[in-house]
This record gives C-alpha cells, sequence and structure tokens, in this order.
C-alpha cells in the first residue's frame, strides 16, 4: 500500500506509525524521511529515568530539585568533587550519541553541579554560594606548595560549562 502513495503521504503515514524501543533507557524512533533516498534513526535519552536513578542516589528530591548526597558527607573535599565529576563524565559520554544531549549537559551542569555545592555546604555547614564562591563555579581542588601556598597543578575539577555545553553529538 506504501508504493502507491505519494512521499508526502508516505512521510505523513510515517510521522503517524512512530514506532518506539526502550533498549538501556534510550528510546529508538524512526525519523520520516525528507527525501525518498534518505531515512534516520532519532534516538532520545529517557531523562525521567535518568533522574529517577539521581533521586535514588540521594542527588535529587522528589521535585527533581539538587540536594546533598548524604552518603558523601563524611568523605575528604576532593573524594566528593571526584565523585560527582565521575557521574558527570560517565553521563555525558554514555549519552553523546543522543539526540537530546543537550537535556543531559543541562541536568548535569545544573543539579549535579548544584547537587556537588549542596553537599560541600552541608559538609562545611554554609551556603551554596559560599561553596561555589570558595571553589570555583566548576568545583576544583588543587596541589598547592606548602612553602608559598601557590597553586601547582588541578588535582581534581567538575567539568567547566565551556567543555560540558562543548561536546558534540557523536555516535
Amino acid at each position: 500500500a506504501l508504493n502507491n502513495l505519494t512521499h508526502k503521504q508516505q512521510s505523513a503515514h510515517l510521522i503517524k506509525t512512530i514506532r518506539k524501543d526502550v533498549v538501556n533507557q534510550v528510546t529508538v524512533a524512526k525519523a520520516p524521511s525528507t527525501s525518498t533516498y534518505i531515512s534516520g534513526v532519532l534516538i532520545y535519552a529517557d531523562s525521567k529515568s535518568i533522574k529517577n536513578k539521581l533521586r535514588e542516589a540521594g542527588m535529587l528530591n522528589k521535585q527533581g530539585g539538587a540536594i546533598a548526597r548524604l552518603a558523601s558527607i563524611n568523605s575528604e573535599n576532593f573524594r566528593i568533587i571526584q565523585e560527582f565529576t565521575r557521574k558527570a563524565r560517565g553521563l555525558l559520554a554514555y549519552y553523546c550519541c543522543a539526540d537530546n544531549f543537550r537535556e543531559i549537559k543541562q541536568l548535569v551542569w545544573f543539579q549535579i553541579r548544584y547537587s556537588l555545592g549542596a553537599t560541600l555546604a552541608r559538609k562545611h555547614k554554609t551556603s551554596v554560594t559560599k561553596v561555589f564562591k570558595h571553589y570555583g563555579r566548576n568545583p576544583t581542588v588543587y596541589i598547592k606548595d606548602p612553602k608559598n601556598k601557590l597553586k601547582l597543578f588541578s588535582f581534581t575539577s567538575f567539568p567547566s560549562r565551556n567543555i560540558i555545553y562543548g561536546l558534540p553529538p557523536e555516535f
């Protein structure tokens, strides 16, 4: 029946019959072709299930806002930053092929970074604003020279906004 339809009718038919499969929290949908020779596959990361996993890990509250991860409060500062950095980089690497990769970038930059700030603030009994003033916009721990207290090099650092938003979607 599709062979007798015009290209516009075929595209309309494909739009109506979008097929979705959920595989490892990624939704795959058949895209309508813009040309008779081109067709593609759209891959969407399921941001709701990602937020649920972060909620289970203690990084988000029920409304999706960032909260302190209580399980990490007794760790050293650089270990807390390393833990959140690993989580952020892992999400960015795993979902880099998703067509809604920008949503994942926003989730990392806002929710995970603020959860890191809230965790450090809770540990030091201060505000998130003061934590970001002390550690920087993307929290970083430096190795310092004990004599003159100069910063020698960055020991661990949360990815900066330019790094996160500069990542291209790729397979």
